[in-house]
Parts: structure tokens; sequence; C-alpha cells
């Protein structure tokens, strides 16, 4: 009897570290939000030593009724809640990690379709401009094209006044000549 007590003893023992194990890894896995997969892979892992941890936990309870030690009872209740409570732990950080990406796919989602409004929005803005650069040219050209016969026809007109002013001029001088000549004779 002594070695059955001996030998639970050390399966609880085995017990206790493997649930600190596994209390270390459920702790892990919630500051794991980053990667999803890799959680996923470690809930699987979880629980593979939880069905592990259940086994032995069986293979122990059975030693202990044959031992009949009320208080290893009441530690293996423990840690059977212990267990629970890292499964239950384990699998709201899953969901919430699982709510966080959805959520940033949502965001994504929201953030292209935004892009995509701005983009549409600067391609109108642009093709604008550009009709209204168009008539600006448009617009400019035949302005200056109305200018330019204008100062054309100013030119001609200056340079008639100064063929105008030269003839008289001219007029003038052979009138001043005609009479210098008759002064003289």
């Amino acid at each position: 009897m002594s070695e059955q007590l001996l030998s639970a003893e050390q399966a609880v023992q085995e017990l206790l570290g493997k649930l600190q194990d596994l209390r270390g890894q459920v702790e892990g896995y919630s500051q794991a939000r980053e990667s999803l997969t890799e959680t996923q892979r470690g809930l699987g892992n979880l629980v593979s030593q939880t069905r592990e941890l259940a086994d032995q936990t069986l293979s122990a309870t059975k030693a202990l009724k044959e031992v009949g030690t009320p208080e290893i009872l009441a530690k293996i209740s423990e840690l059977r809640e212990g267990t629970e409570n890292a499964a239950r732990l384990a699998k709201e950080s899953v969901d919430s990690i699982a709510q966080f990406r959805s959520r940033q796919a949502e965001w994504a989602e929201k953030t292209k379709e935004e892009f995509e409004k701005v983009k549409e929005y600067q391609k109108e803005q642009f093709e604008e401009v550009k009709e209204r650069q168009g008539a600006l040219e448009t617009s400019l050209g035949k302005e200056i094209e109305k200018v330019s016969g204008r100062v054309e026809e100013r030119i001609d007109i200056h340079e008639k006044s100064l063929l105008v002013v030269k003839v008289l001029i001219g007029a003038n001088t052979v009138a001043l000549v005609i009479l210098l000549a008759k002064s003289f004779l």
C-alpha cells in the first residue's frame, strides 16, 4: 500500500509539473495575439496535453481510490478545475484573437474602399483641371490672335500715318524750296 501511495504521489507530482507547464503555455497563448496560426497550433498541443493529463488524472484517481486519501482527491479536484479554467482561458484567447483579426480585416477593407474613393476623386479632379487647362489655352490662343490682329492693324495705321507725314514733309520741303527759289529770283 505504501508503494501504491508513493506511485500515486509521484503521479500527482508529475501531474502538478505538467499542469504548471500547461499554465505557462496558456499564459503564453494570451500574449500571442499577433500569430493566430501559432496559437491554434499551441491550442492543438494544449488539447493533446489536456487529454494526456486527463488520462494521467484518471490513472491517479484510480490509484488514489485504492489508497482512499481524501486530501489527495481534493487536490486532484483542484487540479481538474485549474485545467478546465486554463482550457477556458485558452479558448477565450483564441476567440479574442479571431475577433481582432475580423475587425482588422474589416478595417483593411474600409481603408481600401476609402483609398479607391480618394483615387477616383483625384482622377476626376485631374480630368477637370485638364479640361479647364484646354479651355484656357483655347481661349488664350483666340485672345492672342485678336490682340495680334489689332496690333498689326495699328502698325499698318501708324505706317500709313508715317507715310502721310513723310509725304507732307516732302511736300512742305518742296514748297519751301519753291518759296526760297522765288525769293532769290
